[in-house]
C-alpha cells in the first residue's frame, strides 16, 4: 500500500487522481478474499468474484454515483442525444410516458445536498460545534 500511495504520491502527470490510481499500482499488488469458517485467503479474482457477488441496482445501472448519498436526485428532461441507441417514435412515446417529469441528472448534487461539517462536537447537544482547526500529525516529534 505504501508502495502504491507513494507512487500516486510522486505521478506528476495533469491526469485525474482516479486515473493515477489505476495507473501506479504496484504490479505485485492484488486483491484478496477470505472465504469460508478457515477464512482461506485466496488472491483469484473469479473465486472472489463468484462467492461473494457483487448486486447492483437501478440506480447505478442509470449513472448514479457510488456514494449512494442521493434521497432524491435532480431531475433533467430526456433528451434523446443522451442515450447510445437510435429510439423509434413510439419508443421514445413510451419512455416520456414513463418519466414525464425527466431522468435523474446524476453530474449535479442531489435535492437538499448540503456538505458535511467535519470536526464537530455534539458534547453541548444538537447541531454541534467547531472543534477548531484539523489536527495535524507529526510522526516522530517528542511526546508531550
Amino acid at each position: 500500500m505504501d508502495k502504491w500511495l507513494s507512487n500516486i504520491e510522486s505521478d506528476t502527470r495533469d491526469e485525474p487522481l482516479a486515473r493515477k490510481v489505476i495507473d501506479d499500482k504496484p504490479t505485485g499488488a492484488t486483491d484478496e478474499c477470505f472465504i469460508g469458517a478457515a477464512l482461506t485467503e485466496t488472491t483469484d479474482a473469479a473465486t472472489c468474484a463468484s462467492t461473494f457477488p457483487h448486486y447492483g441496482d437501478a440506480r447505478l445501472a442509470a449513472g448514479e454515483p457510488l456514494v449512494d448519498n442521493a434521497m432524491q436526485c435532480r431531475l433533467e428532461k430526456l433528451k434523446p442525444e443522451d442515450y447510445a441507441v437510435t429510439f423509434t417514435a413510439d419508443q421514445w412515446a413510451r419512455l416520456q410516458q414513463a418519466f414525464p417529469d425527466g431522468v435523474c441528472d446524476w453530474s449535479k448534487p442531489p435535492v437538499g445536498f448540503r456538505h458535511s461539517k467535519p470536526w464537530l462536537t455534539f458534547a453541548g447537544g444538537p447541531g454541534g460545534r467547531p472543534l477548531g482547526h484539523v489536527p495535524e500529525s507529526h510522526p516522530g516529534s517528542p511526546k508531550h
